[in-house]
């Protein structure tokens, strides 16, 4: 029999889910590397169980749903089993602070809490008080009276639930925070279908696409831009957790994947052994590089090992955690019209269009030199940030997304992004980004990590602080920094302030935390 989501478009994440399901039933969707896997037709039908389940214990269509768990195949599920009820999924970054993950608990006013066994003693602690409709474990822990994940499944009706409007909230992403409390991204049906429309075209994803991906299903890029685009061209994705350039590539070689992603930290491991494992390139159609910004020659060495193959983009949580611009194919040939492709995130991807804007928002030329905020309209965008009204009529105006980002636009169209305007290092009227000088610093073979952030100063308001980690058993000093920094850059530019420490703060999408490292040696002066 013919069910009504087989026959209507798929506008909707559950949709997408009930194609693929139709499709290839016994294709994976998605597993834990080393763990459980769910097959299309398994996750299909789990999650209308789910669904079902949790109406019926209370819940309805917009209340919000956060989970702060371990990967897991049930994460996956309890997405599309919001999907498919009209709840909203409200993540909580793995690596957050309890202080910090009860911030966003509460601020999006929670209504049910899934937890796993290591956060159901620090969850009880901190919501003993509060009044949750349900709360459900991934695990054994049964804290604050939580049902059982598995119980709770097996106890919904298989048949599909009424299906949500393509503009009902389906994620609420909480910004990384580095820039103080982080706000809640409204991410809607359709905008997370755009972004996996996009993000298809972006990484040239084949039909069937097999993708070995690390990170945490707390990010929020995890699902909304890796799984969701895999689900889209009836794909599957295996979750490696934290990056192990080894375990990536023999998975890669191990299952033929056509997708792999490399973070910044993971350039040279991975080129290292790729030199070793050639055969990987055999399968993979996409190498994307994301999280913080790399150098350039590191992207050079890495396109040079794998392009065509490279994807270098930026993006961001208030464009459902995907990417907006992207290198092509085409840009590793002999007729990339770019200024400089490896200082790029290329060029707007399809639905699309950045601009650049002065101060009053109005279009600054594209000429590869002229800076000013980097601007965005897509049909992935945000509707605006879980109850901040003035915050919201900061970024989205006229329908453009003011993203903050301070950066320039080839006469090719190729985006440029400098800096975070709120990062930018202002001494005695001159502009210093803090990237520039971190790839300076970066050069000394003691430096294994740095990041460079303001300082107050009396004279001057501001001057550059390099906060450094050392290679094991290396030793360097604050005149050695400063001196080598004087043969690299300009004198205004060179750091007044050397601190050595153990380990840079980074967020679970590993972008360094200069806020955190601002308000742990300055005060946040």
């Amino acid at each position: 029999m013919t069910t009504a989501a087989a026959t209507r478009h798929p506008d909707l994440i559950g949709d997408l889910l009930s194609l693929g399901a139709r499709r290839s039933p016994n294709r994976v969707l998605f597993a834990i590397d080393r763990g459980e896997e769910r097959t299309y037709a398994q996750v299909d039908e789990r999650a209308n169980r789910l669904a079902n389940a949790m109406l019926a214990r209370g819940l309805q269509r917009g209340d919000r749903v956060a989970v702060w768990a371990d990967d897991s195949v049930q994460y996956l599920e309890t997405y599309m089993a919001a999907a498919r009820a009209g709840l909203v999924v409200v993540p909580v970054n793995n690596r957050l602070t309890p202080r910090e993950a009860t911030f966003i608990v509460e601020d999006c006013d929670a209504n049910c809490l899934m937890i796993s066994d290591a956060y159901a003693g620090i969850a009880a602690e901190a919501f003993s008080s509060r009044d949750f409709r349900l709360v459900v474990t991934h695990g054994s822990e049964t804290a604050l009276g939580a049902v059982r994940f598995e119980d709770l499944a097996a106890a919904g009706a298989p048949s599909e639930p009424p299906s949500p409007d393509e503009n009902d909230l389906f994620i609420i992403a909480y910004t990384s925070g580095t820039t103080g409390f982080p706000k809640g991204a409204m991410l809607t049906h359709r905008s997370v279908k755009n972004i996996a429309r996009m993000n298809t075209v972006s990484y040239h994803l084949p039909l069937a696409s097999f993708a070995a991906y690390s990170g945490s299903m707390s990010f929020t890029a995890t699902v909304c831009a890796f799984a969701m685009s895999h689900l889209y061209v009836g794909g599957s994705m295996r979750l490696l957790g934290k990056w192990d350039a080894q375990r990536a590539i023999d998975l890669v070689v191990r299952d033929h994947a056509n997708f792999v992603y490399v973070p910044t930290p993971g350039i040279d491991d991975f080129c290292d052994l790729l030199e070793k494992r050639r055969e990987a390139l055999d399968s993979l159609t996409t190498v994307l590089h994301s999280a913080s910004k790399a150098s350039r020659e590191k992207l050079e060495r890495l396109g040079e090992a794998v392009k065509p193959r490279l994807v270098e983009g930026w993006g961001m949580t208030e464009m459902s955690g995907g990417i907006v611009t992207a290198t092509s194919v085409q840009d590793f040939g002999a007729h990339c019209e770019a200024m400089s492709l490896y200082d790029s995130a290329g060029r707007a991807t399809a639905d699309a269009v950045v601009e650049i804007v002065d101060e009053q928002r109005n279009p600054l030329p594209h000429d590869g030199t002229t800076e000013g905020e980097l601007a965005i309209r897509a049909a992935s965008a945000m509707v605006g940030y879980w109850a901040r009204p003035e915050a919201t009529a900061e970024v989205l105006d006229g329908g453009w997304y003011y993203t903050g980002d301070i950066g320039s636009i080839d006469p090719a169209g190729y985006v440029y992004v400098h800096e975070r305007r709120v990062d930018l290092i202002v001494s005695g009227g001159m502009n210093i980004y803090p990237t520039e000088v971190e790839a300076a610093i970066a050069e000394m073979p003691e430096v294994a990590d740095v990041a460079v952030v303001a300082a107050p100063h009396d004279r001057f308001g501001q001057t550059v602080a390099a906060v450094i980690v050392l290679v094991p058993g290396a030793r360097l000093t604050e005149e050695d920094v400063v001196a080598h920094a004087r043969t690299r850059l300009a004198s205004y530019k060179k750091p007044t302030v050397v601190r050595f420490v153990d380990e840079l703060p980074r967020t679970v999408s590993l972008k360094v935390r200069r806020q955190e490292i601002r308000s742990r040696l300055f005060g946040g002066s």
